[in-house]
């Protein structure tokens, strides 16, 4: 959930420039990064070409392949990330570890209305590894650089906040036909009160 959007892989847009591209893991000591299950029906390596979002997902506050990611795009492909419950960022952040790969590699696929996505449908060679202490930190230092804009759940509107639960809803109305106890356990702790709408 969150911004998991299921684009279209568009086999005749390839880049043919070696790209810096990144990827964001919890897991460390990494060399290759193989394709795993994916929402676009074959096994994927994903890739970035903006470190911000690279570092938003290099921890999972849920078990994969559960996410919670609650980015989107703004003009000129600025990157914000919205809190749709209060003190998300510091819970799902702080304190955690996390590793952001680089590759220097050409060729790979875009999917089709996520432009700052690559794929590979093989193995694709690290390069580098940045390890990060504290996510948490660097997502505020990415924030007053202007690389990241992080909306706080205190500081956005009623409009944003209602939009958000709309998301949330159609979470939970999906949760009766696609069961998960640990997702709806987590839905039930943040957004307790959309359930008594949806049961």
């Amino acid at each position: 959930m969150g911004y998991n959007w299921r684009g279209f892989i568009t086999n005749t847009r390839k880049e043919i420039k070696t790209m810096k591209l990144y990827h964001g893991s919890e897991t460390a000591g990494i060399k290759e990064l193989l394709p795993q299950t994916s929402n676009h029906e074959k096994p994927l390596a994903y890739l970035t070409d903006n470190r911000a979002l690279a570092v938003v997902y290099s921890h999972n506050y849920l078990p994969r392949p559960l996410g919670f990611f609650t980015y989107c795009w703004g003009k000129n492909h600025s990157l914000h990330y919205e809190e749709y419950f209060p003190g998300q960022i510091e819970l799902f952040y702080k304190g955690k570890k996390g590793c952001v790969y680089t590759a220097e590699i050409d060729g790979l696929t875009q999917i089709e209305k996520m432009p700052w996505v690559y794929v590979s449908e093989t193995p694709v060679k690290v390069s580098s590894v940045e390890e990060i202490p504290d996510i948490y930190e660097e997502l505020l230092r990415l924030h007053e650089a202007g690389e990241i804009t992080l909306h706080f759940y205190e500081d956005l509107p009623h409009e944003y906040i209602a939009s958000s639960e709309k998301i949330v809803k159609r979470e939970i109305e999906n949760l009766k036909t696609n069961k998960n106890e640990i997702y709806e356990n987590f839905l039930r702790e943040h957004f307790p009160q959309l359930f008594g709408e949806n049961e």
